[in-house]
């Protein structure tokens, strides 16, 4: 069965000095989830979206949550954000020491649970997690570093990523993916198998475009041929 291409806004992109107005407009295009980049400074050299700004994003939104959590010990600070059933959350696999206890502890607050991998980290290690996955999160930036280009290279990861995960016999999970994703790219990157895109500055939050005009268009790209 053909999976559905879902578009999530990266909050960390959104301009908080009037968050509550463009958090109206996300919610009158089709958007599917609201994005969650959460760094903690030690895992990654930066920080963003604490736990009281994301309780007061979701004071405004019934979207689902889509965390990215880019920090240490992600298995204890679980509990630090208001994680519903329905959410979506990805743990690193550079935090390889909690990786299996995370993903259960994920499961166990009834989210989907994902695994996030850095340029520079291969596809297959996935592969003893396969069982507990609903869907893998490919960067094409280094994670909590500002001012990066796009890794090529990661078109083609996504690619690989998909054959993988059909060889694997787990079509079921998805293929997220994040960072630089432009209008051009996430066409590619749709055509070679992703799923979820994480849509920012390159595409969503653009000064020249509306957030309804620029989600038709990603929408649009994501789901043509």
């Amino acid at each position: 069965m053909k999976m559905k291409k879902l578009i999530s806004v990266s909050m960390m992109k959104a301009n908080f000095l009037h968050l509550e107005q463009q958090l109206r407009e996300i919610h009158q295009v089709p958007v599917d989830m609201l994005h969650i980049d959460v760094m903690d400074g030690s895992f990654v050299p930066s920080y963003s979206l604490f736990p009281d700004l994301i309780r007061s994003i979701r004071s405004c939104s019934l979207l689902p949550f889509d965390y990215h959590l880019m920090i240490e010990s992600p298995s204890y600070k679980l509990k630090w954000f208001d994680i519903r059933k329905g959410d979506s959350v990805s743990v690193h696999y550079e935090c390889e020491e909690e990786t299996c206890l995370a993903l259960d502890n994920i499961k166990e607050l009834g989210a989907k649970a994902g695994i996030a991998l850095k340029p520079l980290t291969s596809v297959e290690i996935i592969e003893p997690y396969l069982d507990k996955l609903d869907f893998v999160l490919i960067l094409g930036l280094n994670p909590g570093i500002a001012g990066q280009t796009f890794i090529p290279e990661t078109l083609d990861k996504v690619k690989h990523a998909k054959e993988f995960l059909h060889q694997k016999k787990k079509d079921h999970i998805k293929i997220e993916v994040d960072g630089k994703v432009c209008f051009d790219n996430a066409k590619i990157m749709s055509q070679n198998g992703a799923d979820i895109f994480v849509a920012g500055t390159n595409t969503i939050f653009q000064n020249n475009l509306s957030i309804s005009k620029a989600c038709e268009k990603l929408r649009n790209e994501i789901t043509t041929k």
